[in-house]
């Protein structure tokens, strides 16, 4: 990537360790679709933006606290343009529902998010594979606009959703930074 260039799409070849890494990580979750293609998001705005917003919530939370994880978007093709460019944006949020609020949603499971994959006039279906600082969750409602504070802080929590389900709700877009898009 040029000192210019900001987004750079690249795609994984098939026979390499992190194509299987990646494609071994979406069918243990419980996807059912063969993966056709795997590219790697290289956005060096987001990564920067993620990368302090990660060392905030690090600073924030617990020594030793699981602040960081890997997990799925299913999307249609329309917004992938937009996403690799500007990220995850919660402007859009209600396409889908708001069962846990009004945030961005994440899956443990890839086999969640395929029902989120709608299909393009190819037949081909997308997800992200995205790192998303959840930190310290809490489970929220459909009437959450934004998360309460910690309790005795000034702070929110960090992430949403229902965490029992593996669901997960960001209310901050800089808490993701999207890795990988699966197509299958």
């Amino acid at each position: 990537m040029g000192p210019t260039e900001n987004l750079k799409i690249v795609k994984v070849h098939p026979k390499s360790p992190e194509y299987h890494k990646i494609e071994q990580f979406f069918t243990t979750k419980g996807a059912n679709f063969p993966v056709k293609k795997i590219a790697r998001i290289q956005n060096k705005t987001l990564y920067q933006q993620y990368s302090v917003k990660k060392r905030d919530i690090e600073l924030n939370n617990p020594k030793g606290h699981q602040n960081e994880q890997r997990l799925f978007h299913g999307t249609a093709s329309k917004p992938i343009p937009q996403i690799n460019e500007n990220g995850f944006n919660r402007s859009y949020c209600g396409v889908n529902g708001t069962v846990f609020g009004s945030g961005v949603y994440f899956a443990a499971k890839s086999s969640y998010s395929e029902n989120f994959a709608v299909p393009d006039f190819h037949g081909n279906r997308h997800m992200y594979v995205a790192r998303v600082l959840t930190g310290e969750n809490i489970r929220t409602d459909s009437s959450t606009l934004h998360l309460p504070n910690k309790p005795r802080s000034v702070r929110p929590y960090d992430s949403g959703g229902d965490p029992s389900q593996g669901i997960y709700v960001i209310f901050h877009d800089a808490q993701v930074y999207p890795e990988y898009l699966i197509t299958f």
